[in-house]
């Protein structure tokens, strides 16, 4: 059994929601007899797929943060801990925020109504918590980042053009769909999706607060492709102890695309980079009048308050797979300063 919540709405000002207490197959069913008659105007606030168990193109791997469910991950965390003395030995001797955290890890935690954040693997007390974060705090990498876009913005175009659909997983929502190719996938490089972008791979190289150079799950640098017309519903990352960004390399009307984290609303602005923490209820709305898509590039960075300690304890922890960046020819970079940006 569960509650399925219908709303609605036949235009901007009128919303009617109701609940139903009905089998998961039943509700199926009733959503898309009511989609069927009210069209675009009806809104299911539901997750189909979580209640219905429904996989589309499972991740094979069992240590996916995505794919798995959570509680395992953190089962094979705990295990980890209190197995491996010295790891033990390394939690004790880390920060007593950092020692909270891991002996906190708990699969069936819940969190209050009112917490903003849910990360639903590893969260850290005391670190500073908004949705948007400003450049001040990551200076260096943005200068770096966006001083290459145009690179970037090359190298992405003849993926999407040229090599399209290979190396591309795509996710489908209940409205539109978005892409993804992965140049480093939790922590763990592709190494033939990284040979065909060997100029932004020498950019990523050159972050100091990137996570994809450390090889923890946690970390991930990706060409993220929404189609227009794509919602992508409400929804919780894994951690707090990174900051998400994104550099715009294909941008529409900030009025109709743009994203909303914890009920803030803000849009890409091409060539920039925009970094919000996505611990915090963060979706995405994209729509285009001539049906062009949103593309950004997706960089995951450490949380500029946790130290190097705390750092090397999750790589320690939440690493999996050996990572490290395939033979690429070295780039030169000249880095601007932080008043060219």
């Amino acid at each position: 059994m569960m509650v399925t919540t219908v709303v609605i709405s036949a235009n901007s000002e009128m919303m009617i929601t109701f609940e139903l207490l009905v089998y998961p197959s039943l509700a199926l069913i009733f959503m898309m007899l009511i989609y069927g008659a009210f069209g675009p105007r009806v809104q299911l606030e539901r997750n189909i797929t979580h209640h219905l168990n429904i996989n589309v193109d499972k991740c094979a791997s069992e240590d996916c943060v995505r794919c798995t469910k959570y509680k395992v991950i953190i089962q094979k965390v705990v295990k980890r801990y209190k197995s491996d003395s010295a790891v033990k030995q390394e939690v004790v001797n880390c920060s007593n925020r950092m020692h909270r955290a891991v002996t906190s890890l708990d699969p069936d935690r819940k969190y209050g109504a009112a917490d903003e954040q849910q990360p639903n693997v590893l969260y850290m007390e005391e670190l500073s918590a908004r949705p948007f974060w400003s450049e001040a705090e990551f200076v260096s990498d943005i200068a770096v980042l966006e001083s290459h876009v145009q690179e970037i913005r090359e190298e992405f175009e003849n993926v999407y053009n040229t090599v399209w659909p290979d190396g591309w997983l795509v996710n489908n929502t209940s409205s539109g769909e978005w892409a993804v190719y992965h140049l480093v996938n939790q922590g763990a490089p592709i190494p033939s999706n990284c040979q065909k972008c060997p100029k932004t791979c020498a950019v990523l190289r050159n972050l100091v607060s990137s996570m994809s150079n450390s090889g923890n799950l946690f970390g991930n640098v990706s060409f993220s492709v929404v189609q227009s017309s794509t919602h992508i519903s409400p929804h919780y990352g894994p951690t707090n102890v990174r900051i998400r960004c994104h550099l715009g390399l294909r941008i529409s009307d900030p009025r109709t695309s743009y994203m909303v984290v914890n009920g803030e609303r803000c849009a890409w602005e091409s060539g920039k980079c925009l970094l919000f923490d996505d611990s915090f209820l963060h979706e995405v709305h994209h729509r285009d009048v001539d049906g062009a898509a949103r593309a950004v590039l997706l960089i995951d960075l450490w949380h500029p308050e946790t130290t190097h300690e705390e750092r090397q304890l999750i790589d320690n922890l939440f690493k999996f797979e050996k990572a490290s960046f395939p033979s690429i020819p070295t780039i030169s970079m000249q880095i601007p300063a932080s008043n060219d940006l």
